[in-house]
């Protein structure tokens, strides 16, 4: 996996890359209120989220408080 910045994917994007799989991992009711289009939505927040409070570190909402 490979981090880009959002113009470039914007970029990427707007030229159809084949190369290019945008991964959603959000509550699929978010997804379906909006998304990115042709973006792929595996519902795996709450897992990935336990996950990271169970080794310690701090969610992001949890920073945030």
């Amino acid at each position: 996996m490979t981090e880009i910045e959002p113009d470039r994917l914007s970029e990427r994007l707007q030229a159809d890359d084949e190369g290019v799989v945008v991964l959603d991992v959000r509550y699929e009711a978010d997804f379906e209120e909006w998304h990115i289009p042709d973006s792929v939505n595996i519902d795996v927040y709450d897992k990935l989220t336990t996950k990271i409070n169970e080794s310690g570190r701090k969610h992001v909402d949890e920073e945030s408080a």
